[in-house]
């Protein structure tokens, strides 16, 4: 399946929390045009993809996507080469679209077929990481399985090898451990 984005894109991420249907998120990475999140749905009766919306990315080229394992429409982002991450509510109607759309194979997603970018990301936090390094990765870890009231633990890295562990409810970080950047792992 091929869809046609029209930007560059660095990060693509699976809607973990949509049971239903298969989603993904796709952020796109362009330095001189708005940046955007694409909500993509796999449609499996033509074995395609389709875009479901197009929402703006404020700040710059997405350098850093992770989707919330239990509720679909929160998602973490970093700018490329930022020190922060940041807490976004995407519209229900963005990532839970039903109707089905016009999958055709054949010609470029219509405009009529999509969303309207006036759906707006709500920022609900920022997470500032370690000002000294930039953002490299974030990992959201279900843990629906235990039965304390917390939306997954997120856990980010820097460029200079410091993982932290953040509390989403406060938006702080509750750990932080400096990583060695040495192998010492033995071969087995």
């Amino acid at each position: 399946a091929v869809v046609p984005l029209n930007f560059p894109a660095r990060c693509l991420e699976p809607l973990h929390a949509s049971k239903a249907d298969s989603r993904f998120i796709v952020g796109s990475n362009s330095i001189h045009e708005t940046n955007e999140l694409v909500v993509l749905r796999f449609h499996s009766e033509l074995n395609e993809l389709g875009i479901d919306a197009r929402l703006d990315h404020p700040g710059g080229p997405v350098g850093v996507l992770a989707s919330n394992p239990t509720d679909k429409t929160l998602l973490l982002t970093a700018v490329q080469d930022s020190y922060c991450l940041r807490l976004w509510r995407a519209p229900l109607e963005a990532v839970d679209r039903m109707e089905e759309l016009d999958y055709n194979p054949d010609s470029d997603v219509t405009a009529e077929s999509v969303l309207p970018v006036e759906n707006e990301l709500e920022q609900v936090a920022m997470l500032n990481h370690n000002i000294e390094s930039k953002v490299e990765d974030v990992v959201w870890r279900d843990t629906t399985y235990e039965d304390d009231g917390v939306p997954g633990e997120v856990v980010s890295v820097d460029r200079g090898g410091t993982l932290m562990q953040w509390d989403i409810n406060t938006s702080r970080a509750v750990r932080s451990e400096s990583v060695s950047r040495k192998n010492d792992l033995t071969p087995p």
